[in-house]
């Protein structure tokens, strides 16, 4: 299927909260790929919409050997749905998504060559376009540094890597513990037990992923409960000895300072800052 390529798995999580053409844009971007998946492993986290599971129900009859459903009876969160459906990925290379995001069609291809080219790396992610509705015109860029030493100094201060735009090996995740349930913030705690267990990431210097981003976005993501959850996940990092006590108290200055701004000011400074 793809010549000379290692064979891969897709992630991807879908929930009672997504909306349907949503859903369907992300996956099509999935199946539209020059280097197209060896399997998708598709976990739906809790019931789903009656009209989402008709169209997970029509891909699947179209590519029934590639498609595989991982049922989850009761909603678990993403870092529980994640964790779930890792354990069934076939394959070591495994490329996320998020059910309402696009894929540029040469994603897939270009990190595969990249981890086939680097073989000490364990993952790889790329530039992002935030969009609204349109992800030709794009509100801002999230960008990073490229090299696996910037990455791993930055990561003590910030998320400075896209998690679902990332394709990652996964005998790394497992030799980190898996994704841990962490309330929206399972993917960085994932990646600062990867970087303290020796793992080495780096950034694609192109847009290859495309990430809905909205004022009810934003607004989910800020607040009281959002500061308090990014005091938690500091003191964890403290606790495992991935952050001294300097950046902890850095660190939650910053990040509750930012989580309680108003939405408003937010997305100003996001789309002013490309962060």
């Amino acid at each position: 299927m793809n010549q000379n390529l290692p064979k891969f798995s897709v992630l991807i999580s879908v929930y009672a909260g997504d909306r349907l053409d949503y859903f369907k844009k992300a996956m099509d971007s999935i199946y539209d790929q020059t280097a197209t998946p060896d399997e998708i492993v598709l976990v739906k986290d809790g019931p789903v919409s009656v009209e989402i599971d008709d169209a997970i129900n029509e891909y699947k009859q179209k590519t029934d050997s590639v498609l595989k459903v991982v049922a989850i009876e009761k909603n678990k969160g993403l870092g529980g749905a994640l964790a779930e459906g890792l354990a069934q990925c076939s394959y070591d290379i495994i490329a996320r998504m998020d059910a309402d995001d696009i894929s540029a069609s040469q994603r897939f291809e270009k990190q595969l060559k990249f981890l086939k080219d680097n073989p000490d790396i364990d993952v790889v992610s790329c530039f992002v376009a935030a969009f609204d509705k349109d992800p030709q015109k794009p509100l801002f860029f999230r960008r990073g540094p490229l090299e696996p030493e910037q990455i791993a100094q930055q990561f003590r201060f910030r998320f400075c890597m896209n998690h679902p735009a990332s394709m990652m090996r996964k005998s790394a995740i497992i030799k980190a513990g898996n994704y841990i349930p962490f309330d929206g913030l399972e993917d960085y705690h994932l990646w600062a037990r990867m970087l303290m267990d020796g793992a080495r990431m780096a950034n694609i210097g192109e847009v290859l992923y495309y990430h809905r981003w909205n004022k009810g976005l934003v607004k989910r993501r800020g607040g009281l409960k959002r500061a308090a959850l990014q005091i938690r996940l500091q003191r964890e990092f403290l606790r495992i000895g991935f952050i001294n006590k300097w950046q902890f108290l850095r660190n939650v200055a910053v990040r509750t300072t930012a989580a309680i701004l108003p939405t408003r000011v937010i997305m100003r400074l996001r789309i002013r800052l490309g962060i």
